[in-house]
Formats: structure tokens, sequence, C-alpha cells
């Protein structure tokens, strides 16, 4: 889905507008069609498509909450917003993992408790910075 919308804004690096956050946010059902046509699971159809709700329901498409945003999509919502802040972005620099995991707390109320504290915990256990250094170096051969 963000492939297809990045072809729209692949240039864009100003602030965006309300309408192309609006249009922006469309990438998750585009993903879901996706792969609806591809025969994937509901699990997994799911879990793309609602993987931007915010457990207090401030999220999107559908405002969902708590319990009612399935189990894969707040799971991928951890993991999404990880990646997001520990990646440069056009409009700033990758955010260090002990930065990354403050942030997230002090926004705690998007996400489901059990899985935010099992994803530190793995974060813990793993050594993330050696992953990181491998996926750049990747990258960097474009591979």
């Amino acid at each position: 889905g963000k492939m297809e919308i990045a072809k729209e804004f692949e240039n864009e690096k100003d602030g965006m507008v309300i309408e192309q956050l609006r249009y922006r946010r469309l990438h998750s059902k585009l993903s879901y069609d996706i792969l609806s046509k591809m025969g994937f699971s509901e699990f997994v159809l799911d879990s793309v498509k609602y993987h931007h709700e915010n457990y207090d329901g401030s999220g999107y498409p559908d405002n969902l909450v708590g319990d009612n945003i399935p189990l894969g999509a707040r799971i991928l919502r951890v993991c999404d917003v990880f990646i997001a802040l520990i990646s440069d972005r056009a409009y700033r620099k990758a955010f260090d993992i002990n930065t990354a995991i403050s942030l997230m707390i002090e926004e705690e109320k998007n996400y489901d408790m059990k899985v935010l504290l099992a994803f530190f915990n793995v974060v813990n256990e793993i050594d993330i910075n050696k992953n990181i250094k491998n996926r750049e170096l990747l990258k960097k051969a474009d591979i």
C-alpha cells in the first residue's frame, strides 16, 4: 500500500498537508486489498489493515479500542513504531534504541501493554545494534 502511495508523493519533503495525510492513511487498506488478492489469511489481512489502530481508540482506519484490535495488529503496531523511530527519515535522523523505547513509553496509551512489555523483553535479549548494523550494510550493498 505504501508503494502505491509513494508514487504520488515520492518527491515530497515539506510538511504534509491534511489531504496528503488522509491519502497516506489509506496505505493499510490498500495493503489489505493487495494481500487479499494474493490469498493471505484473515489473520494476516486484519493485522495489516489495523496496524495503525491505537489501543486507546485514537488510531485508524476504524478507531478500534483495546482487545477489539486484532492481536496481530497490536504486535505490528509496536514493531512498526519502533522501526520508524530507529530509522532515518527525510525529516529527521534515526533515534538511538534507548530514546526510541523512551518515546514509546511516553505514548504507552497507543499500545497493548502486554505486547509492549513482551517487545521490550525481546529487544533487551537480542543484540539489536548488531542487527541494525547488518541491515545498514545490506542497504549499502544494495541487497
